[in-house]
């Protein structure tokens, strides 16, 4: 039977910078901030960078890119976003707030001690969270470093907490001893929390251990997160075309004039929707050639794709969209705005004939009684000599 070695949670923090800020060096001015920020909470004991290639970070800084909900998914790009680097803080959190923090919903844990462990890459950064004791339910310890950060980490030195989820891997994660094992990976769909199995040489200490799961790991979880991180975003572009359809098939019948009027104000709107129905499909695909990459570049590296499963998982949820349904319903709303468009200038079109018409025999008649006022004028003007 193999033994059990330890056991941890995941997440996607990321402390983003809120200014322009220099990242050349352990002692630039982002880490000197970071540093600051994150000792602003008498329970982080310890804060350590470390394999940062500090001249090496992706996207520059735009202050339009922030997010108002502490969601990464807000966010156009991360910054500064390291293609490598670790940040390591160890944090104290007593049982009295994990017993907030949980409420009623999940047991507090027997440990009080954590260590998170950042992972960057070119992808989102993978948080990996260890409480100091094997906990059965490994991501309770995410779940409370996350509503720890969120509650006492305030944006301070330009610098404020954001995360993904509030936990979108939903998996316990053990670290099995296996003899004659590399490092294999299986994953389980549970009810609730799904588990994550990692089994591993028994000749290897923990510490080494805990670098090399990272090391494997963060290649398939940091590609999930920038999945779900696109659904989220993509969701929100749908749901704002839903909102368009709303109000476009829900427009009010008023007279002959606003209808005719109206028409020219909800025809650019069903054309404005319609194109970015096209530009949210071109984006599908376009993830979807970046998620083939992906795999790819895994089964390559690794030979298999561990946790193939839950990406697969994300991939199908952004494949089920309404896109296509959105589409036909846009369609025959402009179809019917069309039709009532031509039936509206057939009928303002009769009514302007009719008036035009009414108004030239009345003036017909008006002509025909001044002219015939002013020689009756005449006459009896003459009349008089």
């Amino acid at each position: 039977m193999s033994e059990i070695l330890y056991a941890f949670g995941v997440g996607c923090f990321q402390f983003q910078s809120t200014k322009s800020v220099d990242t050349n060096g352990e002692n630039a001015e982002y880490f000197r901030n970071l540093k600051n920020f994150l000792q602003q909470d008498n329970s982080v004991k310890d804060v350590i960078f470390s394999e940062f290639e500090f001249n090496n970070y992706i996207n520059d800084y735009d202050s339009d890119n922030r997010s108002e909900t502490q969601d990464i998914s807000d966010l156009e790009y991360l910054y500064p976003h390291f293609s490598h680097g670790k940040i390591e803080i160890k944090i104290t959190i007593p049982f009295r707030l994990q017993k907030e923090y949980l409420g009623s919903f999940r047991d507090i844990l027997t440990s009080e001690n954590f260590t998170i462990v950042i992972n960057f890459n070119d992808t989102l950064p993978v948080a990996f969270i260890y409480p100091e004791k094997y906990e059965n339910s490994p991501s309770t310890s995410t779940v409370i470093v996350w509503k720890h950060f969120k509650k006492n980490f305030k944006e301070k030195e330009n610098i404020e907490f954001l995360m993904l989820g509030p936990s979108p891997f939903h998996a316990d994660f053990f670290v099995y001893a296996k003899k004659d094992s590399k490092l294999e990976i299986s994953y389980n769909k549970k009810s609730g929390y799904d588990e994550v199995n990692i089994f591993v040489s028994p000749d290897v200490e923990v510490e080494f251990l805990k670098e090399i799961t990272e090391y494997r790991l963060k290649d398939e979880i940091g590609p999930f997160y920038d999945i779900v991180k696109f659904r989220n975003s993509n969701n929100r572009q749908i749901y704002k075309i839903y909102e368009d359809i709303e109000t476009l098939s829900q427009g009010k019948k008023g007279n002959l004039w606003a209808e005719f009027l109206k028409k020219d104000r909800l025809a650019p709107d069903i054309y404005s929707s319609l194109i970015n129905l096209e530009k949210i499909q071109l984006e599908i695909e376009e993830n979807g050639r970046q998620v083939k990459e992906m795999r790819e570049h895994i089964e390559n590296r690794f030979g298999h794709i561990g946790l193939n499963q839950k990406i697969t998982s994300a991939e199908n949820e952004i494949r089920e969209n309404p896109i296509k349904s959105f589409k036909n319903i846009l369609s025959t709303i402009k179809d019917r705005n069309f039709v009532n468009t031509t039936n509206n200038s057939v009928v303002f079109a009769a009514i302007s004939g009719v008036v035009i018409g009414f108004l030239l025999n009345s003036l017909n008649y008006i002509l025909r009684f001044l002219y015939e006022l002013i020689v009756m004028t005449i006459n009896f003007f003459f009349s008089l000599f």
